[in-house]
C-alpha cells in the first residue's frame, strides 16, 4: 500500500513530506498502522523498487481491495497525481476507507457534489470486479475502472503503439459498456479502446476504419492498431492529455482533431451520396437494357461445340453446393443471347464490362421464359 496511519494522520510514502529515514524509524518502532484494521505496517524501500507499506503479519481481510504489485503501486501513484491536479476535484484521497462498502479504493475524490473512485485493476478477476462495482453502485459512488497491461492481452510497443494479442476477458467486455481504458504505469500512457472514443464522440459511430486511419494517423501522427474494423482499435495518449469532467475526457486539442474529422466526414459522406445516386442510376439503366436484350435470347451452337463468347457480365451470384461455394455467372452478348457459367470463380468484379470467353456448350435450357446456353470449360480471353 502507499498510505499508512500515524496517530490520527494518514501519510503516504512518495510525496516527500516525510523522508524514508523517518518512515523507516516509525516502522521499526511499530508506529505505522493499517488505516483499516489497525495492524502494524512495515516500510519497504529498496534501491530499485519504489517504496511502499505492507502488513507485518498477514494481510487484513476486512475490506475489498486488490493485491499489491509494483505495477499497481506505480499506476495508482501516477493516476493520483493526475486526478488531484484536475480543476473542480476536491477531497482527493489515496486508498481512502469507505465504511459503507468496506472498500479501500485506489483513489477517492469528489467532483460537483458527487463521489467518485478510480480503481486501477491490474488483475483480470471478473467476479471480484463485479462485486466491487455493485457495492459502489449501491452506495451511490461513481466508479471509474482503468485496467493494467501486464496481465492482459495488451502489447505496448516501444514506439508508442498498442495492439491486442488475444481474446477479451469478461472484465474487459464489461468495461467496454462505458469505455475500455488501459494504463501503462511506467510510461504514463493511457491506451484508449475505440469503445471509449465512441462513447465520448458520436461521429465515430459512422466512421469507416480506413478513412479514420488515413486521416487521424497520417495527419496527426497517432498510432493505433486496427483489428478489422473501427469497433476495435486503440489510440495511445499520455495521461496528461486527459481532463476530468464527470468522467475522463480528452483535452481540447484532441477533441479539435475529432471535430475536424467530423467536418471532413460530412463532406465525404455528401460526395459519396452524390456518387451513389449516379451509380444507382447507371445500374438501373444497365438492368433495363439487359432485360430487354434477353427477350431475344436464342440457343447458340451444338452440344459439345467450342465457341467464343463476347458479352457483358449481367449477374454473378453465389450458392452453396456439395463441393462448396459456387457462382452463377451470366453473360449476355449484343444479340441478347444468354450464356450461363456455373463456376467456383465470381465475375462480379467485371460486372457490366465486356468480357471474352472461350467455352464449350454443355447443354441448352429455358428458365423463366429465357433461352439459356449453359457453358463449361471456360477460359477468359480478354476483359475491358
Amino acid at each position: 500500500m502507499l498510505t499508512s496511519k500515524v496517530g490520527k494522520e494518514i501519510v503516504n510514502c512518495f510525496d516527500g513530506k516525510y523522508d524514508r529515514y523517518r518512515l523507516k524509524q516509525w516502522s521499526n518502532k511499530g508506529i505505522l498502522k493499517c488505516p483499516v484494521c489497525g495492524g502494524n505496517y512495515e516500510y519497504c524501500h529498496g534501491e530499485i523498487v519504489p517504496p511502499y507499506f505492507r502488513h507485518v503479519g498477514k494481510e487484513c481481510s476486512e475490506y475489498y481491495s486488490e493485491s499489491e504489485t509494483e505495477e499497481h503501486r506505480n499506476g495508482k501513484r501516477v493516476l493520483y497525481d493526475w486526478i488531484s491536479k484536475q480543476a473542480g476535484v476536491t477531497n482527493c484521497k489515496l486508498e481512502y476507507w469507505i465504511p459503507e462498502t468496506k472498500q479501500r479504493p485506489d483513489i477517492y475524490f469528489e467532483y460537483g457534489g458527487k463521489r467518485f473512485v478510480i480503481e486501477y485493476q491490474c488483475t483480470p478477476i471478473a467476479s471480484e470486479f463485479l462485486l466491487r462495482r455493485e457495492l459502489y453502485k449501491l452506495a451511490g459512488i461513481n466508479d471509474i475502472w482503468i485496467l493494467g497491461t501486464e496481465k492482459y492481452n495488451i502489447n505496448v510497443g516501444k514506439f508508442g503503439s498498442a495492439n491486442f494479442l488475444g481474446r477479451y476477458r469478461k472484465i474487459e467486455k464489461e468495461n467496454m459498456k462505458n469505455g475500455l481504458l488501459y494504463f501503462e504505469s511506467t510510461k504514463g500512457i493511457l491506451i484508449v479502446h475505440s469503445s471509449f472514443l465512441i462513447n465520448n464522440h458520436s461521429l465515430l459511430k459512422d466512421l469507416d476504419d480506413s478513412y479514420f486511419m488515413n486521416k487521424f494517423y497520417k495527419e496527426n501522427s497517432k498510432v493505433f492498431d486496427t483489428l478489422g474494423s473501427v469497433e476495435n482499435f486503440f489510440v495511445v495518449e499520455k495521461v496528461d492529455n486527459f481532463t476530468f469532467n464527470e468522467g475522463l475526457k480528452m483535452n481540447g486539442d484532441i477533441i479539435g482533431m475529432f471535430n475536424s474529422l467530423e467536418k471532413d466526414l460530412r463532406i465525404k459522406w455528401t460526395e459519396e451520396q452524390g456518387l451513389n445516386l449516379i451509380e444507382q442510376e447507371k445500374i438501373k439503366q444497365f438492368n433495363q437494357e439487359i432485360s430487354k436484350l434477353k427477350e431475344n435470347s436464342k440457343y447458340v451452337g451444338a452440344i459439345g461445340e467450342n465457341i467464343d463468347v463476347i458479352g457483358r457480365v449481367s449477374k454473378s451470384t453465389s450458392f452453396r453446393s456439395w463441393y462448396g461455394i459456387k457462382y452463377v455467372n451470366e453473360i449476355v452478348d449484343d444479340c441478347g443471347n444468354v450464356y450461363t457459367w456455373f463456376s467456383p470463380k465470381s465475375l462480379s468484379d467485371t460486372k457490366r464490362n465486356k468480357i471474352k470467353i472461350r467455352a464449350r456448350i454443355d447443354h441448352h435450357r429455358e428458365y423463366l421464359g429465357v433461352k439459356q446456353n449453359i457453358i463449361t470449360n471456360c477460359k477468359i480471353i480478354d476483359c475491358d
